[in-house]
């Protein structure tokens, strides 16, 4: 029996959690908690039929609704930025996205990953940031004033020039991003979707 959520199990509690949007958040907590234990370990045929005896998403929100003193239910919203592939196609732009279109690649797969709930927040702000500092502090060492000696040359010849640490820059930010790619799809793989 494994340890780890089925995917089929991980996609029934997004589905349960989405359906459950606008129930008081303690009844949602307990249902959607209850769920996962019961699907915990499971295997995915085995996954598939408990959830089946559970029941479909919607019916448990509109059952839960009805006890609950906050608002309906809403239905489940399509799986456009959900899933597997979605993951993938977010982390390949966050990670090689800037080497195909500068800038721009990048920037498309980072909207990709704010606008998903596939990743929790933090993870959604490192992803973001780490390439960002890492330039900046490349970005800052171009401004570095060299040492000098009376006739003007630089003192030490293995400072580097600002052609050097542009394009080493350059590379370690690219270096970043794909670090940061690689980490997010790892991440989206390992861990269950973060419920709002």
């Amino acid at each position: 029996m494994s340890e780890q959520t089925s995917e089929v199990a991980n996609s029934y509690l997004r589905e349960l959690d989405d359906a459950l949007h606008g129930v008081d958040d303690a009844v949602r907590r307990d249902i959607v908690g209850g769920a996962r234990e019961e699907l915990q370990g499971l295997e995915p045929e085995e996954a598939r039929q408990r959830i089946a005896a559970l029941g479909d998403p919607v019916f448990v929100a509109s059952e839960a609704s009805e006890s609950s003193p906050v608002t309906t239910a809403r239905s489940v919203p399509a799986q456009g930025r959900e899933g597997k592939d979605y993951a993938v196609t977010a982390s390949v732009l966050v990670a090689l996205g800037g080497i195909l279109v500068p800038v721009l690649g990048w920037l498309a797969g980072l909207v990709m990953v704010w606008i998903s709930s596939q990743w929790w927040r933090w993870e959604k702000v490192v992803a973001s940031l780490v390439p960002i500092v890492v330039g900046a502090l490349a970005f800052a060492l171009i401004f570095l004033p060299p040492e000098e000696n009376d006739r003007g040359a630089a003192v030490n010849p293995l400072i580097p020039a600002v052609f050097d640490i542009w394009w080493s820059g350059a590379l370690l930010v690219m270096i970043c991003n794909l670090i940061a790619g690689m980490w997010l799809l790892w991440r989206s793989r390992r861990t269950p979707r973060p419920f709002a």
